[in-house]
């Protein structure tokens, strides 16, 4: 097996976790389900001074959560991924992440 294309992740973490629980409590007193948006953006060095980060056009995913223990659990997997990202590199981790796809759907299409 080759060296993995290894990836550098940086993670920025917010302490503060107002801003799910009050979007969790206001869900939660409407009925509604909690809606997330992730965005990938890049670094472009032209862009200012020293660069910035800009939209990736049409490179966004929403899903939406029932609560807010789903949407740290849907937090906790989407830094699992990133983790795997570091570790392993992008192809391993496409290749891996398919297959466990894949799996899935066999089982759903079994039951």
């Amino acid at each position: 097996m080759s060296k993995p294309d290894l990836v550098e992740v940086e993670h920025a973490d917010d302490l503060s976790t107002q801003s799910l629980e009050r979007v969790g409590a206001h869900a939660l007193a409407s009925g509604e389900a909690i809606k997330v948006r992730v965005s990938m953006q890049l670094f472009d060095r032209k862009s200012g001074k020293s660069g910035q980060y800009v939209g990736w056009r049409n490179q966004n995913w929403k899903f939406s959560v029932q609560d807010v223990e789903q949407a740290r659990a849907a937090q906790r997997a989407i830094d699992l991924l990133f983790d795997l990202l570091a570790v392993a590199g992008v192809e391993f981790t496409a290749r891996a992440l398919q297959q466990v796809k894949d799996n899935v759907l066999n089982v759903q299409s079994a039951l």
